[in-house]
């Protein structure tokens, strides 16, 4: 997701029976800025993994499904991996862990 355009759409519309457990989403930022993500019409609770542009996991922060709330980053962060509620841990995506991009 690397418009505006597929940044803003993301995860929208998507069943719980079109994502497998180990899909995800990458989202990138062209510069490092503090971000909040929202599930408007996002069916599929979500882990939300910010990460900065060395790659070092900010914050996980888990989204409910149509739920409008800014859900902040802890910190400016480039990227952004979403993920089904509960796959971040065993994945690895923790807040310290080094993601490769």
């Amino acid at each position: 997701m690397d418009t505006s355009s597929k940044r803003e759409e993301g995860m929208m519309f998507l069943s719980k029976d079109e994502l497998k457990p180990d899909d995800g989403m990458l989202f990138i930022f062209g510069e490092e800025r503090p971000l909040g993500f929202w599930m408007q019409n996002t069916l599929v609770p979500l882990d939300i993994c910010f990460i900065d542009a060395k790659g070092r996991v900010l914050n996980v922060v888990q989204g409910q499904p149509e739920d409008e709330r800014s859900l902040p980053s802890k910190g400016p962060c480039q990227f952004v991996i979403e993920v089904q509620a509960g796959r971040a841990v065993p994945l690895g995506l923790r807040a310290g862990t080094i993601v490769k991009i």
